[in-house]
């Protein structure tokens, strides 16, 4: 091989490099998010390079779609050029159109991009002096074909382009996992914080007060058992249904009755006060329903299924707890739905949310929409109503049946197996 075969052979080597570095930096720079691009901003030394070439942002994409046109054809062009001369028009056209092809996609487009993409902040820190020098030497060009973009863009109605992109989901939660670590965010509110994303996927059938659980009054009991019943479970407000739980005529505030309670003698008085109950479906989502309740001026609402039939009842002090955990006032007796036998197995009520099993026992039960309850996955797994004794396991847990309410599961054993 003689040296103008070198000389090409470096000239080529030089320009794939250039292609891969415009790729790369292309993905690097519009990679950016509102976060990173305010904390450049700010004036770090080290991101002021890259604050600088980011301000114009329509100037960079010219510029690098500019760098990347003229070397990948130049590449191409020597290479070509190379490989008639040596296998003449015909076979040498042909070669170069395949070897090109495989170069400028394996090493000017696909790997620089995914190496950008993985590392974002270093890779636009060690491109931007570089790209301000290309931004200078290509100003006359994308001077012109800017002019022209932007007429293009007024006459569509167009603003200004912002490279930056809007702060997703994943980087949030990327950054409260950063500040837990380094001590900048206190673990009880990295929790918090935590509850918040959990709760734009929240529905209420998951944190309702289930069917089973619900404490209602019956119209047509006796005043006695009405008072009763409202005497022992002191809740503030109580669904009230006519025969049937399905058939809910109303929600009982119970401090509208407080002054006539003891005197109580005709139910009609106690039907007289009953307020409008407002049903939602169990699929819908948590904030929704929080801004319904807002609206609506209501502290209570009743689940149902598609079919009417009742699912739940539904609180705001549920939807809050959702957000920042249980709350008790002083008359309450703070009880956990489980209790430790040891680190790696707890003792627990068979209506505990799934996701609170995988908070205290650090696991990763999946996720299904038939169930959000241990109870619910013991008899998903099983395909029917277990009986005490039964038990479910997988690669990462044993569950196993304590105790039966009848058809109802009540208490489970939960033991997290060591390799989990």
């Amino acid at each position: 091989m003689d040296d103008p075969e070198y000389l090409s052979l470096i000239f080529v080597f030089i320009l794939l490099v250039l292609s891969a570095y415009f790729s790369g930096s292309e993905t690097a720079f519009f990679s950016i998010n509102k976060f990173q691009f305010n904390r450049m901003k700010e004036g770090r030394k080290k991101d002021s390079a890259v604050f600088k070439v980011l301000e114009r942002p329509r100037r960079l994409l010219v510029t690098i779609v500019l760098g990347n046109l003229f070397v990948n054809i130049l590449s191409t062009v020597a290479v070509t050029s190379a490989l008639v001369k040596r296998f003449g028009p015909v076979k040498g056209n042909t070669l170069a159109s395949g070897l090109m092809m495989f170069l400028l996609l394996l090493f000017g487009e696909i790997s620089p991009k995914i190496i950008a993409i993985n590392t974002v902040e270093s890779f636009t820190r060690l491109s931007a002096p570089i790209m301000k020098f290309f931004i200078f030497l290509f100003t006359p060009i994308s001077t012109i074909l800017l002019f022209i973009v932007n007429t293009i863009l007024k006459i569509f109605g167009l603003t200004e382009y912002s490279t930056s992109k809007n702060i997703s989901v994943e980087d949030l939660k990327s950054i409260i996992d950063m500040g837990s670590e380094e001590g900048i965010i206190h673990i009880d509110e990295t929790k918090m914080l935590q509850s918040v994303f959990r709760f734009s996927d929240t529905d209420v059938q998951e944190i309702m007060t289930p069917r089973i659980d619900m404490v209602c009054l019956d119209i047509n009991m006796s005043i006695e058992g009405l008072k009763h019943i409202i005497l022992e479970n002191r809740y503030s407000r109580m669904p009230v249904y006519d025969e049937n739980i399905d058939n809910i005529i109303g929600i009982l505030c119970v401090k509208d009755i407080a002054s006539i309670l003891n005197n109580l003698q005709d139910k009609q008085e106690l039907i007289n006060k009953l307020r409008k109950p407002y049903f939602v479906p169990e699929n819908k989502e948590a904030y929704p329903m929080l801004k319904f309740m807002q609206k609506h001026h209501t502290h209570i609402a009743i689940v149902v299924d598609e079919y009417g039939g009742v699912e739940g009842l539904l609180t705001m002090e549920d939807i809050i707890e959702e957000l920042v955990g249980e709350i008790h006032d002083e008359s309450d007796e703070v009880e956990l739905p489980y209790e430790f036998i040891d680190q790696n197995t707890i003792k627990a009520e068979a209506k505990m949310n799934i996701t609170e099993v995988n908070d205290v026992l650090d696991l990763e039960i999946e996720e299904n929409p038939h169930f959000n309850t241990i109870a619910g996955f013991i008899m998903h797994r099983l395909g029917k109503i277990p009986e005490v004794g039964e038990f479910v396991d997988t690669s990462d847990l044993n569950v196993k049946v304590l105790s039966m309410d009848g058809n109802r599961i009540e208490k489970v054993l939960i033991h997290r197996k060591e390799n989990a």
